[in-house]
């Protein structure tokens, strides 16, 4: 009982420990897609400011204007979740992005004016040139960057949830195996220690009924003084003194009482 017991716990542990293991590697691996994601939408998002604005200089018009707007609100919404959901070094990241397209936003506006006021080329050209591809290059190249970083951890981290996953569930058979052995062991001892006593118990009773010298049980032994005692009672009865006709009578009696203990140990019930 105390091995099964033993084994009990030690399975629940495993299983326990194993379980715990596993949750939060995979909680681990679904805060890495996340994160992942967000800078994936970062990174959709500029590029989709990008598009737009070339394809505003080309066709201007209050179309491509507010899909340039609404990329500009993505981004920042992509940013945010990033901040919320990554380490300081996302955070950080994040509030340096965030504060770039700021400035990204403000020199598209300008863009856009120029473009709007059918400024020459060469002035539109210079002032994308100084004010919007500065910014929005290092914007650009920062939120690339962390994507494809953030993209090898995620990958990293649910390989990993399976590593862990196959090592639990070889642990917990391992453990479960081992308590059943425990378990078979237990009962392979108890069984022989409830035979050998049986056995002993058997040689003590067999001890107790027969003669250790010449294995004559004990009751022909308490037969033959029977009747060796009531052959001395017969003869000599009517001679013997009144004292020693009493000593006669009790060891017969005591003969007797014997004889029926040595039988009722001999029995089968008593077995």
């Amino acid at each position: 009982m105390t091995g099964a017991s033993i084994a009990l716990v030690g399975l629940i542990g495993v299983v326990t420990v194993g379980s715990l293991v596993t949750s939060n590697a995979a909680a681990a691996s679904a805060l890495a897609v996340r994160v992942a994601n967000a800078y994936d939408y970062a990174e959709i998002a500029i590029v989709a400011e990008e598009s737009l604005e070339r394809e505003y200089r080309l066709q201007p018009g209050p179309v491509p204007e507010a899909a340039h707007a609404a990329a500009e609100v993505e981004l920042q919404q992509a940013m945010l979740q990033v901040a919320a959901l990554g380490d300081s070094a996302d955070r950080a990241l994040a509030k340096v992005v965030l504060r770039e397209h700021q400035a990204y936003v403000a020199a598209s506006a300008q863009l856009f004016l120029s473009v709007d006021r059918h400024d020459p080329a060469a002035v539109t050209n210079s002032l994308e040139a100084r004010t919007v591809d500065p910014v929005f290059g290092v914007m650009e190249t920062q939120i690339n960057a962390a994507a494809a970083r953030h993209e090898s951890g995620a990958l990293s981290a649910a390989a990993s949830v399976r590593e862990i996953g196959r090592f639990v569930l070889f642990v917990d058979l391992a453990t479960l195996l081992a308590a059943i052995g425990l378990v078979v062991g237990g009962a392979v001892v108890v069984t022989r220690y409830q035979r050998d006593l049986h056995t002993e118990s058997e040689h003590n009773r067999y001890q107790a009924v027969h003669d250790p010298l010449t294995a004559i049980t004990v009751a022909a032994v308490l037969v033959a003084a029977a009747a060796s005692a009531r052959g001395v009672t017969s003869e000599t009865a009517n001679s013997a003194p009144t004292n020693l006709r009493r000593m006669i009578r009790t060891v017969s009696g005591i003969c007797k009482m014997l004889l029926i203990a040595d039988a009722l140990a001999c029995s089968p019930a008593a077995a």
